[in-house]
């Protein structure tokens, strides 16, 4: 796998060290992170879904063509499972960050391969990803490392379906920078326990609505625009949809709005929330 150009490598290490931060990293033993590999997709996500206060949070990375390429340069997967795929865990995801510090301050190019060790160390062969970097001024530059793995073959781990939510709400990128984003960052600071973000229904009979955020000392509402819920079952439909999160839940989970882009929010009926956020930076993730 190779990326595209210098900024490819870039742009994984900010979302990956973004995520690792607000979300993955914690106190105490580092969760095992998987990196999923297949002819189309990038997907790296968490072994535990019940981890991580809650918050549930994967990188997905699409290789198909877009409007700007692909976002991969070179991306080939060679695997003896029926479905074409990679599924392997960094011993130390916070030494492979590292390491792709080191390509992107050095503004190098970035090749990642999956490779194994020549000799077996207690009869077991130990597989690494070796991280590549190269300068296309200065081809006799190189920079080489190589990250332990253990790679896992069980089709049960690939990333999974999330649940169906009951309705989509697509918001703009202005509203989840001056909106969500400043709203997440004023309750920080205060003593409030718990906030929520409602949907409510602008009227009898119409799928549009308001988006309103509350706390139990502060209150706001998106002014002059409403959003077009979408709905699964269009005879199921409600008058408000509501998800309150507890502090360290709530700003785990609207951390990501630091970052530009725009976003795909899901609700279910039971007050489950699921946000879809494509980053302005790159499309493709």
């Amino acid at each position: 796998m190779q990326s595209n150009n210098e900024s490819c490598a870039a742009c994984l290490l900010e979302i990956l060290q973004h995520v690792y931060a607000s979300i993955w990293a914690h106190s105490g033993d580092e969760e095992q992170v998987f990196f999923y590999f297949d002819s189309e997709n990038m997907v790296i996500y968490p072994s535990e879904r019940g981890g991580f206060d809650k918050v549930y949070a994967r990188i997905h990375i699409s290789n198909l063509t877009g409007s700007h390429g692909c976002f991969f340069k070179s991306f080939t997967i060679k695997s003896l499972k029926k479905k074409n795929a990679v599924l392997v865990a960094p011993k130390s995801l916070k030494g492979f960050i590292e390491d792709l510090k080191v390509l992107v301050d050095l503004n190098y190019d970035a090749a990642f391969r999956l490779t194994q060790s020549a000799d077996a160390e207690d009869g077991v062969k130990k597989q690494y990803i070796e991280v590549t970097g190269t300068q296309t001024e200065h081809l006799g530059n190189t920079f080489k490392s190589y990250i332990e793995v253990s790679c896992h073959f069980s089709e049960q781990q690939y990333p999974e379906e999330l649940d169906q939510k009951e309705v989509d709400f697509q918001i703009d990128s202005t509203t989840c920078s001056m909106f969500l984003a400043k709203f997440a960052n004023r309750f920080s600071i205060l003593s409030d326990e718990v906030a929520s973000i409602n949907f409510l229904s602008a009227g009898v009979g119409e799928r549009r609505y308001a988006l309103q955020m509350n706390s139990q000392h502060m209150s706001s509402q998106v002014t002059n625009k409403h959003f077009e819920g979408r709905m699964r079952d269009q005879t199921n439909e409600q008058n408000e949809y509501v998800t309150s999160m507890k502090k360290e839940v709530f700003l785990k989970f609207f951390s990501i709005l630091k970052q530009p882009g725009y976003a795909l929010f899901r609700v279910s009926h039971n007050a489950k929330l699921e946000m879809a956020f494509t980053w302005e930076k790159s499309s493709s993730i």
